[in-house]
């Protein structure tokens, strides 16, 4: 939990800064020129928020474990807000401080919901052929993820996985990102994430990658999918994707017990890809001096 903590301190001394920009800010112009501007990063938040906090090439400007901290810029925009508005305030400082105290607080509750509670309880349940299966409802990203560290000769466990990937009714992309950077430290291994369409999966598909699937919400698909094979609308799932098999068919290690390894046709994957992939790559190697 250090790097998340030292996430939270980097945010909080980014949080003063906006909140002493905003405070300068409103000296030097016009109410009216704060008040637009405070609608302006109001707007902004909700698109960062929608359009933005979800999109995996946040990995790729914060590489760091605790992505699911510092790339949460809501504590910043309350604070920046909170120095615009600060004067607008009626009443004195101690009745200032207790909308803004509200506002800054509703920001870092944002922050800190995915890291509370406990993951789930997990068995450490290996397959003949070497892959993690769930044991648990919640836990099929965290059992991917230490099939594909032991794919690449790292040794993890369900349970170890839940907790560094802060699994709890589920498992965010952030934080299987977390998991995977914290098991990798110091190995000859990186996570990258794959962007893209279904062929740029399968183009990448040199290497094992942890997919995001499930039936789209209020897509006509084959009922077969629904009576038959278990997807429910809207429900994700995260699989492990080995390889590509030909040109139409890929490889799946899904993580249920009940299925296993199994073939899946390019059509297939196209219907339940949902993003996003994460896989593990080689470091580069630093050119000697």
């Amino acid at each position: 939990m250090v790097d998340l903590f030292l996430g939270m301190l980097l945010l909080a001394v980014a949080s003063a800064v906006a909140l002493a920009a905003g405070l300068y800010v409103e000296r030097q112009l016009s109410y009216r020129a704060c008040d637009t501007l405070a609608i302006g990063v109001v707007l902004f938040a909700g698109i960062y928020g929608h359009s933005i906090w979800q999109r995996v090439a946040l990995a790729e400007l914060f590489p760091f474990s605790n992505l699911i901290v510092v790339a949460n810029w809501f504590p910043i925009f309350a604070a920046f807000i909170i120095g615009l508005a600060w004067k607008r305030i009626p009443g004195g400082h101690c009745r200032r401080c207790l909308p803004s105290l509200a506002l800054y607080l509703t920001a870092w509750f944002a922050v800190v919901t995915p890291i509370l509670g406990e993951s789930p309880r997990c068995d450490d349940v290996w397959t003949e052929d070497g892959f993690c299966a769930q044991s648990t409802e919640h836990t099929c990203t965290a059992a991917s993820a230490a099939s594909l560290l032991r794919l690449c000769g790292i040794e993890a466990t369900e349970q170890e996985m839940a907790d560094l990937c802060l699994t709890r009714t589920g498992t965010t992309w952030q934080g299987l990102y977390r998991g995977l950077k914290l098991k990798t430290e110091a190995t000859d291994w990186d996570v990258s994430v794959v962007r893209g369409d279904v062929g740029d999966l399968v183009a990448a598909s040199s290497s094992p990658m942890i997919l995001s699937v499930g039936l789209e919400w209020g897509r006509e698909v084959d009922g077969a999918y629904e009576r038959e094979f278990g997807w429910a609308p809207g429900l994700r799932h995260s699989v492990l994707m080995l390889s590509a098999d030909g040109a139409d068919r890929v490889e799946i290690a899904d993580p249920n017990p009940d299925i296993g390894r199994e073939i899946w046709t390019v059509d297939e994957l196209s219907l339940l890809y949902r993003g996003p992939a994460l896989q593990l790559v080689q470091r580069k190697e630093t050119p000697s001096s």
